[in-house]
Formats: structure tokens, C-alpha cells, sequence
């Protein structure tokens, strides 16, 4: 008898194994439509189920969504292929374990992803093979790696305090709103983040900016706009670590301060293609250590730098904090920059409600570079001929 019952306890667990849908690698051929919830589209005859990783390679038909939700655990996007979405309204959603839930790999691809990704960890691009991603994206993190470019013209969703980017040409381009749903925000592994018209931070609580943007591991935070950074110093960029780079790129930006962590120096860069260019740095908080700023391919009579009194340590009214700015690698003090003249020109705040008390200093546009101008040229700025002298570089 009670070999009767272990006999049938026995069987019945061999064919719960036997009918268990364990997680598979199920390859998509596209052989009989775009429809990727058609069996008959996958290796096998059986399309990916939320406990699967659906793998995408070459085809002679990209998978489209048509406004279909589907569930799959994980998808690798090999070659250059596609993920369409016809209808428009089609969502991607991935629960899978692995970390890299949406993973693109192969050399020297571009591929294209319309759907919208719901993902409950990271979505990543790898091994040169650059995603655009035209839908919205939510993921614990966003990560591009391998020399990859992950372009995302749809709203952004993350979780991770760390947009993570490494290796020779990797980087993040942001055309649309990023949700940073975390109270701490950075980019690390030598990324680059490039940030474009329309681009716009939010932080937790769906509120406007970052306050702080953290920028570590030789970083470059570049501009594709102007003001994508923000326009009213909602979004404050710190240098951590060593030196990092906030590159123009030939645009105009307004933020409300630049901080330097301990061991820090940062670049900014108004951009080497020639053309008036302004960055309004509007306090000085924050100069830890004895990092300095270096700015870059400033254009004198050209460009134009102002910087806001209102700070620690006595804001930029304190000289020691101008002298740790260069530009175009030579420092200038407060008063004066070598030659007899200010370079550094009080204005009137332009808004006495903003930070009431402080002035403004301004690295004057209209007077060229003092190493590069000739005796001549001071004689006649001590006759006061000043006109001619701001054509004399």
C-alpha cells in the first residue's frame, strides 16, 4: 500500500517536472509576420514568456509591437535589427533576473527601438552596438558601455542613484525629460552624458532639476542647446574625485553654482568653433580643497563670463576665489590681470530679490586677451582711445 503511494507521489512529481516552463533562450526568425507574440515567428514555435530571454538577431522581419503589451524576462538585441511599434502604444515590459534586462551586443551596429520599456532593472548598450530608443524608458538604471551610444528621444524613468557609461566612445544622450527618482544623482566609469534641446531633469517628488549633479571619473556633462542644463539653476554640477568637464560646446548656459569636491578640478569649455557664447556662473559655492576651474577656448571681445557674488567664503567678492579660475590657462587675480587692467568689472544685480546683496562680476567682453596686447595698444588705452584699442588683438 504505502509502496502504492510512493509510487504515485513519484510520478506525479515527474510530470510536474516534465510540463514546467523553465527559462529558455527562444531566438526570433520573423518567418511568418512582424507579430512577436506569434509562435511561429520564434525558433521552436513557441514565443518568450516573462520567465524568458527572447534573443534578436538578423532577420528578414524586425518584430513589431502594434501596440501590444508583452512580457518577456530579458531581450538581446544582436545585429542590426529593430524593435518596431506600428500602432504606437506598445510596451515592453521585462522582469526577468539578470541585471541587464534590455542588453545590445555585436560590433558596429545601430539599431532602433519604438515600443516604450518598462524594466525592473537595467536597461544597457554594449559592445559598439548604439540603441535609439524613440519610446519611454523606465529601468532601474540606464547604462551604456563598449563604446555604445543609448540616445533616448522618449521620457526617462531611473531608480539607481548612477547613470553608469565606460569605455572609449560611450556615452548618454538625453533629448527628453529624465526622472531621477533617487535622492542621490551622478554618472561614473568615464561618461560622457550629452544633453539636448529638449532635455530636462526631474528629481524625486516629479520637482524640477537635480540640485545636484554629480560628475565623477573624468567625466564630460556636453550641451547640445542652449540651457539644457536648466535655466534657472535648478540643476547644480559637481567635480568629484578629479577632473571633470563641462563642455558649451558652443551654447549659452545659466547654473546657479559649480562645486568642487576634495582632490577635484573642473573644465569648462565654451567650445572651439568660433562665435559669442555666455555662461552666467551665478555663486560660488563650494570650492573645497585646492581645486580650480579651467576655462577653455574663451573668446575675449567675443565671449562672455559673469560670475555671482553670492557664495561661501564670501562668494567671488573674496579674491582667493577668482584666483583659482583660469582662463584660457592663465590665472587672473580680482584686480587685476597682469598688465593694469580690471579684468574683472562690478555690474549691477540684474535681480535684487535674487540673493539681495550680491553684485555680479562680469570677465569683460569688450577688452581683448592682455597678453596679446602691444605697447602701442596701452598707450592708447592711457590716452583713453579705447575704441581702438578693443580692435587691437
Amino acid at each position: 500500500m504505502r509502496k502504492s503511494v510512493l509510487r504515485t507521489l513519484l510520478g506525479a512529481a515527474a510530470c510536474l517536472v516534465a510540463t514546467t516552463s523553465w527559462a529558455a533562450d527562444i531566438t526570433w526568425n520573423g518567418s511568418v509576420s512582424t507579430n512577436p507574440a506569434d509562435g511561429a515567428n520564434w525558433n521552436g514555435g513557441i514565443a518568450p514568456t516573462a520567465a524568458d530571454t527572447a534573443i534578436i538577431g538578423s532577420s528578414p522581419q524586425s518584430p513589431d509591437f502594434n501596440s501590444q503589451s508583452i512580457n518577456w524576462g530579458k531581450v538581446n538585441l544582436f545585429v542590426a535589427n529593430n524593435i518596431g511599434d506600428t500602432g504606437g502604444a506598445g510596451v515592453l515590459n521585462l522582469t526577468g533576473a539578470p541585471n541587464e534586462q534590455f542588453f545590445s551586443a555585436g560590433d558596429n551596429h545601430q539599431s532602433t527601438v519604438a515600443v516604450d520599456i518598462v524594466a525592473t532593472k537595467d536597461v544597457q548598450t554594449n559592445g559598439t552596438h548604439s540603441v535609439t530608443f524613440n519610446g519611454d524608458v523606465t529601468a532601474r538604471a540606464v547604462q551604456a558601455f563598449g563604446g555604445s551610444v543609448a540616445t533616448f528621444n522618449g521620457k526617462v524613468t531611473q531608480t539607481d542613484e548612477f547613470m553608469s557609461i565606460g569605455g572609449g566612445g560611450s556615452k548618454i544622450v538625453i533629448n527628453n525629460e529624465f526622472h531621477w527618482n533617487n535622492a542621490n544623482h551622478g554618472i561614473n566609469n568615464n561618461p560622457t552624458v550629452e544633453l539636448g534641446p529638449n532635455a530636462k531633469f526631474f528629481r524625486l517628488g516629479n520637482v524640477p532639476g537635480l540640485d545636484v549633479f554629480n560628475v565623477f571619473n573624468g567625466g564630460t556633462v556636453r550641451l547640445l542647446a542652449d540651457n539644457a542644463l536648466g535655466t534657472s539653476g535648478e540643476t547644480d554640477l559637481w567635480s568629484r574625485n578629479t577632473t571633470n568637464n563641462f563642455d558649451m560646446n558652443g551654447n549659452d548656459q545659466f547654473v546657479e553654482y559649480f562645486g568642487l569636491g576634495d582632490g577635484a578640478a573642473l573644465n569648462i569649455n565654451f567650445g572651439s568653433a568660433s562665435g559669442p557664447n555666455q555662461l552666467i556662473w551665478d555663486a560660488s559655492h563650494q570650492m573645497n580643497g585646492a581645486g580650480v576651474y579651467n576655462v577653455l577656448n574663451f573668446e575675449a571681445g567675443v565671449d562672455t563670463l559673469e560670475f555671482g557674488q553670492f557664495g561661501d567664503g564670501g562668494g567671488f567678492q573674496n579674491p582667493t576665489k577668482l584666483s583659482r579660475i583660469t582662463v584660457n590657462s592663465a590665472a587672473y587675480s580680482a584686480s587685476n590681470p597682469g598688465v593694469g587692467i580690471p579684468f574683472w568689472n562690478t555690474i549691477p544685480t540684474p535681480n535684487p530679490s535674487d540673493d539681495p546683496g550680491r553684485q555680479i562680476v562680469v570677465y569683460n567682453q569688450n577688452i581683448p586677451e592682455p597678453t596679446t596686447l602691444v605697447l602701442g595698444a596701452m598707450t592708447l588705452l592711457a590716452l583713453g582711445c579705447v575704441r581702438q584699442v578693443r580692435v587691437l588683438r
